[in-house]
Formats: structure tokens, C-alpha cells, sequence
């Protein structure tokens, strides 16, 4: 996975989310892209987004659960629903 860090960041992630939930449309549904350092067009494949945005909700769990906050469980809820969208949408991508 290249750009990593740029992968990581919330604000790509929520760009990234919407692409792949507004535009399902099963094999059909294009690739996201970004502007990073290496290429214009970086892509940021949905399994990819799976895997950095469950890492992101499993950080977040461990912060909530060391430091309970109702921002963090409001973020948490919103991610995991967004997380199983996401799978839907790689389910039907799959057919």
C-alpha cells in the first residue's frame, strides 16, 4: 500500500467513503482517486479503505475504552455503520 499516511487521514477517508457509497454500482464502481505526491491519480482501492478504516475504528475503541468520551462513541458509531456499508458494497463489487 503507497501513501500510507495520506490513506490514514480523515478527511481522504470521508472523501473516499462517499465515493464508494454514492457511486455503488457493483463491478461498475470506479476506482477513487487522489492527488498525492507520487501520481494524480493515486488510487485508494476499497479493500484498502476496509483495512485502514478498521484500523481506525479499532484505535479509536482502544482510546474509548482507556478514556471514555460521547465524541468518541458518536465517532464510533458512525464509522462501524460506514465499516458495514463498505462491505456491502464489497460484497456486490465481488458478484
Amino acid at each position: 500500500m503507497r501513501c500510507i499516511t495520506a490513506k490514514q487521514n480523515p478527511v481522504l477517508m470521508r472523501l473516499a467513503i462517499r465515493h464508494y457509497l454514492d457511486n455503488d454500482k457493483g463491478n461498475q464502481t470506479p476506482l477513487f482517486t487522489f492527488l498525492s505526491l507520487y501520481s494524480e491519480t493515486e488510487p485508494y482501492p476499497l479493500p484498502e479503505l476496509l483495512i485502514v478504516l478498521g484500523n481506525r475504528i479499532a484505535k479509536l475503541e482502544q482510546q474509548h475504552n482507556a478514556m471514555p468520551s460521547e465524541t468518541d462513541s458518536i465517532t464510533l458509531g458512525i464509522l462501524r455503520k460506514q465499516l458495514s456499508q463498505l462491505l456491502k458494497v464489497a460484497e456486490r463489487i465481488k458478484e
